[in-house]
């Protein structure tokens, strides 16, 4: 999910297109699936700051905030 963050960083994906890109299909609870796996991710990323590193866009799914250059 990480990868999938910082390969497309500042886009919106929503919970269908992470599911489709990762290849899993949990049945009915795969879009909280995501949120619980978002959750996470988000725990071990967060800045001392608490600067919002991974956003929630409302109805449409999560963004990953900062601007990610290639090495």
């Amino acid at each position: 999910m990480l990868h999938l963050f910082v390969a497309q960083p500042q886009t919106i994906h929503s919970r269908d297109d992470m599911i489709a890109t990762l290849g899993r299909s949990d049945g009915p609870a795969k879009g909280r699936t995501i949120d619980v796996n978002i959750s996470r991710l988000r725990r071990k990323v967060q800045r001392h700051d608490r600067t919002e590193l991974i956003r929630t866009v409302r109805g449409n799914g999560y963004i990953f905030m900062p601007d990610v250059s290639p090495l």
